[in-house]
């Protein structure tokens, strides 16, 4: 068993960050009482399978993505990564045997996929499971240079 040392936030950078976001709140608020078909959140759904039986029970995978318009417009000086609120992230993972093969190599795509995605201000945990649960990354851990 290993200890959980989790990176700090950089809580200077995130009350920076929370006070341009707030700013930049008002003004996409201001902007979306002005506007009558502002959509706020896109839902898109992916299934497993496009069909299923329904009499029989049983475990269908799916992925739901949320996506949210952004409501900064970043300067020049600013990356584009920064014009959000941090996140912390823990993804659990299996890797049983049912996982194999090409699941596994897209779970795998998937984890680059969202490391490339985390700025230097998220933290991303990551526990995986057979049997028992594992803490892979003993904790959160900050999004720099070293992901």
């Amino acid at each position: 068993v290993f200890a959980s040392v989790e990176d700090p936030i950089d809580e200077t950078a995130v009350r920076a960050l929370s006070d341009s976001l707030a700013s930049a709140r008002q003004t996409a608020t201001t902007a979306a009482n002005a506007a009558s078909n502002l959509s706020l959140i896109t839902v898109s759904t992916t299934l497993e399978y496009g069909a299923q039986i329904s009499q029989e029970e049983s475990n269908i995978y799916g992925l739901v993505t949320l996506q949210v318009p952004s409501a900064i417009v970043p300067s020049e000086s600013k990356s584009i990564a920064l014009s959000r609120v941090p996140i912390d992230l823990v993804c659990v993972v299996d890797q049983s045997g049912s996982m194999s093969g090409m699941k596994m190599r897209l779970l795998k795509q998937t984890l680059v996929y969202i490391v490339e995605q985390l700025n230097d201000l998220d933290r991303l945990a990551i526990i995986s499971f057979k049997t028992q649960a594992y803490n892979r990354s003993h904790g959160l851990k900050r999004m720099n240079q070293q992901k």
